[in-house]
């Protein structure tokens, strides 16, 4: 089926749209010409799109304003879609285009947030990675599958007197059983992948929840926690991989597991699928965004409730509702902007009006509307303050 656009040409120094400007749900698909990107957001970060590159589809998707100004550096043509036609695509070629073009802008700004967690906790992030370290960590962070799995996926780099120790008192989960053709249930703390090993799989959930982890600077730090009907692991095998990460599964879980042929049969076939994949691979992207800027944050309660304005975006995107109880705890959150949980963190936390944190230490959002009218509470704040800080320099 053809999709409806429109061509529009742009002189050099022109300006294509600008950090904070609505999109108005149009994106861009480069037909001539080069575009600069700059992040202000992010240490004035610049990034160059060239022919054949797409432009401003998360936030069209999102319907959230830019978060970069584009800069024409040479007349430039560009092919305006409406996001809505997205639901008209047929084409494999074009569909793959776009999920490559989402998965390499995550993994520009995935790269991006590691840099600034590296500044801000001071550690240093050209230090190679030491396997033994990494086994550690997730064995004391209580995911003792994936520490097996990691020894027994790197025994010639790790295969020392302490480990076999450390492992033999492991006991394994059951492997995971085969329900149906491609469908395995996957028990309670099973590792899927993990992330010293190539992954060559693409998952989706059919019932359960899955947590996915990188390590950093001594210990897992959470990426993303997935639940029913979401699809994961399609960046390690369409991406470059530049982010390793370990999927663990945090309940019982069936999940459909297929490789890139299957999944392309999939998308090809299931209009909804692939319009439920952009808007997640969007989301997911927005989040990482999120996080960026509440690492540059320095109140503690609004680093808090920028990661988990993302987290909320994202579900509003394939639900209408108030409440949310997010599959995340507390300790998720703080993780993303490396945060200890300390009696300090505590009482700022408790101070949150609109979010409450469960026995389990998951985090409620009662009432969303309340949410973001404190959320902008502290935004406009924070910027009050920033104001009032860098006063004779505006």
């Amino acid at each position: 089926m053809m999709i409806n656009y429109n061509k529009i040409n742009f002189k050099k120094s022109s300006t294509l749209f600008i950090s904070g400007q609505y999109p108005d749900g149009k994106f861009y698909i480069i037909n001539k010409g080069k575009v600069i990107f700059e992040s202000y957001f992010a240490d004035n970060f610049k990034y160059e799109h060239k022919k054949g590159d797409i432009i401003g589809i998360v936030s069209a998707v999102m319907d959230e304003p830019y978060f970069s100004t584009s800069k024409v550096i040479e007349d430039t043509e560009v092919i305006e879609i409406d996001v809505r036609e997205i639901e008209k695509i047929d084409n494999v070629e074009l569909m793959n285009k776009i999920y490559k073009h989402l998965i390499n802008t995550m993994e520009v700004w995935i790269k991006k947030y590691y840099y600034f967690l590296s500044k801000y906790s001071k550690v240093d992030s050209t230090v190679k990675l030491n396997i033994i370290d990494v086994f550690k960590a997730y064995k004391d962070k209580g995911f003792s599958d994936a520490a097996l799995k990691i020894y027994k996926n790197n025994t010639n780099k790790i295969n020392t007197k302490e480990i076999k120790t450390i492992t033999s008192k492991i006991e394994p989960i059951e492997s995971p059983q085969e329900i149906t053709k491609g469908v395995f249930n996957f028990k309670k703390g099973s590792c899927i992948f993990e992330e010293t090993s190539q992954n060559n799989y693409i998952y989706m959930i059919k019932s359960g929840v899955v947590g996915v982890y990188s390590y950093f600077n001594h210990k897992p730090i959470t990426r993303m926690i997935y639940s029913d009907n979401d699809i994961f692991g399609y960046k390690d095998l369409l991406g470059k991989k530049i982010i390793a990460t370990t999927a663990i599964a945090i309940e019982d879980s069936i999940i459909k597991v297929m490789d890139k042929k299957e999944f392309e049969s999939m998308i090809i076939e299931d209009k909804a699928v692939r319009v439920y994949l952009i808007k997640m691979m969007s989301a997911r992207v927005y989040n990482t965004i999120a996080r960026i800027k509440a690492v540059n944050i320095n109140n503690v309660i609004l680093k808090i409730l920028t990661v988990i304005e993302g987290l909320i975006k994202l579900e509003l995107m394939f639900k209408r509702t108030n409440y949310i109880s997010l599959f995340h705890t507390i300790d998720d959150i703080l993780s993303m902007v490396f945060i200890d949980y300390t009696d300090y963190v505590e009482r700022e936390i408790k101070r949150i009006k609109s979010i409450k944190i469960t026995n389990e230490k998951n985090v409620v959002i009662s009432n969303i509307n309340s949410f973001f009218k404190e959320y902008e509470i502290y935004l406009k704040r924070n910027s009050d303050k920033m104001n009032e800080d860098f006063g004779d320099e505006i």
